[in-house]
């Protein structure tokens, strides 16, 4: 600027001169007052105030640069300056009220033990209880990722990763709304989120720019970088609870009379600090040419030395700040060296005990804990008893080698805290706070760090910690990281849980199995023998008597004797096959001479019934097939009983047999009878099913076709049913063909 001047005016004085004028000009323009304006309230909003002397206003304990308080406690940032010059024009002050996160002033909002908050997004979930003023102040979200991700993101290219968003934030609820598909990772503040991206353990973060770029620069981020824009921007407004509607209308008010001077002195304090354009200042120094020109001829004595003393000042300074720009460059390079040896470490960790189960995992798990920490003692538990405080220790790392798994009680230790599921921290000095615990004293413990271990309910089922005789590190990483630990821990208890418990379950069945055996088989002997005699001396008195009607009641009792020892009989095979008692003989053997004494058994029965019966397995038939003939012929003896007994008078029963392309030979029953419902049928071999039959007059029991399909498993073999319901029912059966042909099985006629 000073170069529009001759250059007997250039130089420091040309600048001083200037702001003297500038000074002048300053002094007779009008002033504006931010003071308490009453004419932009009407008297019912006066009244409302003067009722409600007391409004708590909660603001965001960690939202930089929007709002948060400082280390003196102070309510400061962009909402805050804000909400300073509305209590000015309301001539009211706000009580603040710091709480520990912004979910928790959600909590308190909800419950109405605050009244306003300094800054927000609305969202439907927020519009069940709090009203919104007009936006104050619009910044976008960003996508941040990895500068290994080179490509352009935007929310819909975000489905399927893992995104990081904080808890409670309007970014939040959007995405949760209007991207489902997208896998969220809420986190409790930015800071958690910006780390978790940058060590790789989610694979984006969506956030406003502003607070993102405050908190990159904070924390000594640097491979980072925005990948898109999310397509939402976030207007933060005042939000006061909404059944105080007046409340909101007061403030929409006080925002209203906020002037664009008041603005962008808030805006340009903390978001960008912009000088004035070039063309402002050559304006008014044309304006002040003259002045200035007088007034610069004194300058020009004090310009060389004021020249020197300026390039000394400045080479100073170029030198300091270079000093302090190599210093953060390496305190950044030290910090990335730092993440990614903790990504390594995490990613060794994972890998290193994947594969390992049972104690052989809890041991892994707690010496790469003690290295990843460079700490001497790590230990992972498991809680026993909850009202005792009772924890089994899983494994013990002590330096060296493991110690012996011990149970210990929690109470007066660091470890009761973690078991009531909170993060537990004591960097040094922890034996000094707890004198009563053994374990610290006999370990020399300095430093103490436990995080509980959690189910999805949040339920406590152990915790795991670290421990050393110096004092540990007290970084807010730390407890992520053993979050991770714990969450390896945790699918661990689960799995051994439940395999504790199908152990359990396992040998409780098998005992009982054993026992109902052992009861079955004494009462079979029990039951036989009486039931024998009556069959006995039935069959003796039906000889004897002469009276048809003795002969019809000795007929009843004899066919329900056979009844009952034909369901003893079957009880007691199902009961040997389910326990592996029953052995069969399987061998070579002739099918057709077995197939066809089977089949005459029940002629006479058929005739009784006017059913007609039918085979095309001819008695010389030479197929040979592998199976226990006396198990076979039961099989047969059941297909057959149960195509008489369920079929309709006058129906037909067939006997097919045919050879397979896969080996085997397969035998058909048909029969005429109901039928069988197709969503019955997957039911058909269940033990004592009836399918609807249990109130007919058929006797049966239920597990005859139980029996033959286990029977015919041990036979290498399979059998089936189709049914059409109306039309009747098809059973068939395979066995495998004998391979080599030998010396094969007469069939005895007995059987």
């Amino acid at each position: 600027m000073c170069a529009t001047f001759p250059k007997y005016f250039r130089g420091v004085g040309c600048w001083r001169f200037l702001t003297v004028a500038l000074l002048l000009c300053l002094i007779t323009l009008p002033q504006v007052s931010s003071g308490h304006d009453s004419s932009i309230l009407t008297d019912g909003d006066h009244i409302w105030l003067t009722n409600h002397p007391e409004i708590r206003l909660a603001p965001d304990p960690q939202f930089l640069p929007i709002e948060y308080f400082d280390k003196q406690g102070r309510y400061v940032g962009i909402a805050a300056d804000y909400i300073a010059l509305i209590e000015k024009k309301l001539g009211v002050t706000f009580k603040k009220v710091q709480l520990e996160s912004w979910d928790a002033v959600l909590d308190k909002s909800r419950n109405r033990e605050v009244d306003l908050w300094g800054a927000a997004v609305p969202t439907p979930q927020r519009l069940k209880y709090m009203n919104f003023t007009q936006p104050f102040l619009k910044l976008p979200a960003v996508i941040l990722v990895r500068k290994q991700v080179t490509e352009q993101l935007s929310l819909d290219t975000l489905q399927g990763m893992k995104v990081a968003v904080v808890s409670g934030y309007g970014i939040h609820d959007h995405i949760l709304n209007k991207y489902p598909d997208i896998q969220l990772d809420v986190v409790p503040d930015i800071q958690t989120g910006l780390k978790k991206v940058s060590v790789g353990l989610v694979d984006a973060m969506v956030a406003n720019i502003a607070l993102a770029t405050t908190y990159i620069e904070q924390g000594g981020i640097t491979n980072l970088r925005i990948a898109g824009e999310s397509g939402y921007a976030y207007q933060w407004a005042l939000a006061s609870r909404n059944d105080w509607p007046e409340l909101n209308r007061i403030l929409d008010k006080a925002l209203a009379h906020i002037t664009p001077m008041e603005r962008k002195a808030i805006h340009s304090k903390w978001i960008t600090l912009e000088r004035p354009p070039a063309k402002t200042f050559k304006e008014i120094a044309i304006s002040l040419a003259v002045v200035l020109g007088i007034l610069g001829v004194v300058g020009v004595l004090f310009w060389n030395r004021s020249l020197t003393h300026q390039v000394a000042r400045r080479t100073q300074e170029l030198k300091a700040e270079l000093l302090e720009r190599r210093q953060v460059e390496s305190a950044l390079r030290e910090s990335e060296n730092q993440y990614r040896q903790l990504y390594n470490q995490l990613k060794f960790v994972v890998q290193g005990t994947s594969s390992a189960t049972g104690e052989e995992f809890f041991k892994s798990l707690v010496s790469h804990l003690a290295l990843t920490f460079k700490v001497k003692y790590a230990f992972v538990s498991k809680l026993v008893d909850r009202e005792k405080g009772l924890v089994q220790i899983q494994a013990f790392w002590i330096g060296k080698g493991y110690s012996e798994s011990i149970t210990y009680e929690t109470v007066n230790t660091p470890c009761e805290k973690v078991l009531q599921g909170e993060w537990s921290s004591f960097p040094k000095g922890v034996q000094q706070l707890f004198p009563k615990d053994r374990f610290l004293r006999e370990f020399n413990i300095e430093g103490y760090q436990g995080i509980p271990i959690l189910d999805f309910s949040n339920n406590v089922l152990g915790h795991l910690g670290i421990m050393d005789d110096q004092p540990v590190q007290d970084a807010p990483i730390n407890s992520m990281i053993l979050a991770i630990f714990a969450s390896r821990a945790y699918a661990e208890l689960e799995r051994s849980s439940v395999e504790d418990n199908l152990v359990q379950a396992k040998e409780h069945a098998e005992k009982a199995n054993n026992a109902k055996s052992e009861f079955l088989s004494r009462m079979s002997h029990e039951l036989r023998t009486p039931l024998n005699a009556i069959l006995g001396f039935s069959q003796l008195m039906q000889m004897r008597s002469q009276s048809a009607n003795d002969q019809e009641s000795i007929k009843h009792i004899i066919d329900s004797g056979n009844h009952l020892l034909e369901l003893i009989n079957d009880i007691l095979d199902l009961s040997h096959l389910e326990s592996g008692e029953m052995i069969l003989k399987n061998q070579n053997i002739l099918l057709a001479p077995l197939v066809h004494n089977t089949f005459n058994l029940f002629l006479p029965i058929a005739l009784k019934q006017k059913i007609e019966m039918s085979s095309n397995i001819a008695e010389g038939d030479f197929v040979e097939v592998w199976a226990d003939p006396l198990r076979l012929k039961q099989v047969l003896v059941n297909l057959l009983s149960n195509a008489i007994k369920y079929n309709r008078p006058s129906g037909t029963v067939t006997l097919e047999g045919s050879q397979t392309a896969n080996d085997t030979y397969q035998i058909r029953v048909k029969d005429t009878g109901v039928g069988i419902p197709q969503h019955q049928l997957k039911n058909l071999f269940e033990p004592f099913q009836r399918l609807g039959q249990e109130s007919s007059e058929i006797e049966g029991s239920g597990i005859g076709l139980t029996i033959c399909q286990s029977l015919m498993e041990m036979m290498s073999g399979s059998v089936q049913a189709e049914s059409t319901p109306g039309k009747g029912s098809c059973f068939f059966i395979e066995l495998p063909l004998a391979q080599v042909k030998s010396e094969t099985l007469p069939i005895n006629e007995e059987f």
